[in-house]
């Protein structure tokens, strides 16, 4: 290659970079502002192991741990950067194994004062078997319900305060589609729960899931056919309590991890932007949206932590706070925006791009 065609090649190269430059700057992408806390885990099997957020009381955050060697699992929290072992005041849901008799213990997640829990039973291998929610409360234990299908993940959250406790179980496969159960949002009353009393309700929701009541405000997604007969095509909702007719339309295929309690602000996922699953929030009021930009956040477990009030993300080892965004700019009612470069454009996102966590 002559010196010209390598001047000119130079010269290409510097355009592409300005323009890419240029399109960042007028759209607003900016890298995520983020402040990483590392924790200790060495205490713990980390060979193979999960481990999760699973809510918060006033004063901690708490996880679920399993090895997956020997699929013992422990109720941890964090203090001092250290996870702190608490499984022996939550015996009553740390067993993963059992008998027949007493079920297989999946979900879990810790608000306040309560603690919910399901068991799934299967009474032969050919079945699909069936799930049975609890929640326990000042040493005792209540029966909530019983779903059908043992293998459906199922989302659970309570609301503002801790007076109810809302429950889905509509499933993005279409093998695990039961209409009977899953159109409906299953609220619980928890306000008597001292007296011993539960109140229950179901408010009929075609293919809703993702439930949060937050103040006054109901929050959720409705599910739409995709290329599988499933429903992982959803948009974000909300209504007044009580009012479901009343639905305003918040967000395209978008997914909800988390709901910050002032109901300002959605964390969540979107895919058809980049084709590429990514970490978005949402400003509910504008109905727009900005990435979270510089790591796969979107393929991490993520909450609102509600002392720092900010969206954290759990990289096993650490913990990554999110500031809220300056600027969303992008319509999150439309399903792709194009202005928004395929995730493959290395060249576009390197700028974007973190330091790599050190390896744990």
């Amino acid at each position: 290659m002559n010196i010209t065609n390598q001047i000119y090649l130079v010269f290409v190269s510097l355009i592409a970079l300005t323009n890419h430059g240029l399109v960042a700057q007028e759209v607003g992408f900016s890298k995520a502002k983020e402040h990483v806390k590392a924790y200790n885990f060495e205490k713990f099997d980390v060979e193979r192991f999960s481990l999760y957020s699973i809510g918060s009381d006033s004063e901690k955050v708490f996880f679920f741990y399993e090895n997956l060697k020997d699929r013992k699992g422990k109720i941890l929290f964090i203090q001092n950067n250290t996870l702190i072992d608490a499984s022996k005041n939550y015996s009553f849901a740390i067993p993963d194994k059992e008998s027949d008799e007493t079920g297989y213990i999946t979900t879990r997640s810790v608000d306040g004062r309560f603690f919910f829990y399901c068991k799934d039973y299967f009474d032969d291998t050919s079945d699909y078997g069936y799930s049975r929610l609890f929640i326990y409360d000042s040493g005792h234990e209540y029966f909530l319900d019983s779903v059908y299908n043992a293998d459906k993940k199922i989302h659970i959250s309570f609301s503002t305060g801790g007076r109810y406790l809302l429950v889905n179980t509509l499933n993005t496969y279409a093998d695990y589609y039961n209409p009977e159960q899953d159109n409906r949002i299953m609220v619980y009353d928890l306000s008597e729960i001292g007296q011993g009393k539960i109140n229950r309700e179901y408010i009929p929701c075609m293919h809703c899931s993702d439930s949060y009541l937050v103040g006054d405000n109901l929050f959720f997604t409705i599910g739409r056919k995709d290329g599988y007969n499933g429903f992982s095509n959803k948009d974000i909702y909300m209504a007044p309590w009580r009012s479901l007719q009343d639905s305003v339309k918040i967000a395209a295929n978008t997914d909800i991890l988390a709901i910050s309690p002032d109901g300002k602000s959605i964390l969540g996922t979107r895919f058809w932007d980049r084709q590429k699953s990514t970490a978005v929030v949402v400003d509910v009021e504008q109905k727009r949206y900005q990435m979270l930009l510089g790591r796969d956040y979107a393929e991490h477990n993520a909450f609102f932590f509600p002392f720092d009030s900010k969206f954290v993300f759990d990289f096993k080892g650490y913990l990554i706070y999110v500031d809220f965004p300056e600027k969303y700019p992008f319509d999150a009612l439309k399903w792709r925006n194009e202005q928004i470069p395929d995730w493959t454009d290395e060249e576009f996102w390197r700028p974007y791009e973190h330091t790599p966590l050190p390896e744990k």
